[in-house]
């Protein structure tokens, strides 16, 4: 194989995901972020996690 195979697979490649990605967000919109709060490590704070903490059962500690 050569480089220029290499390179136009990685072209080709490149050209299929952006289709793939177009035809997503046709169907569910792109105003959706690339990631989540679940994918990014923050902790957990707030009222949230103070409820969540109150509201689990003592069978569960």
């Amino acid at each position: 194989m050569s480089h220029d195979d290499a390179d136009r697979r990685v072209d080709e490649g490149a050209r299929r995901n952006a289709k793939l990605r177009r035809r997503i967000d046709d169907v569910f919109g792109d105003d959706l972020p690339e990631s989540t709060s679940d994918d990014r490590d923050e902790d957990h704070k707030g009222d949230s996690q103070e409820w969540y903490r109150a509201q689990r059962p003592p069978h569960y500690e």
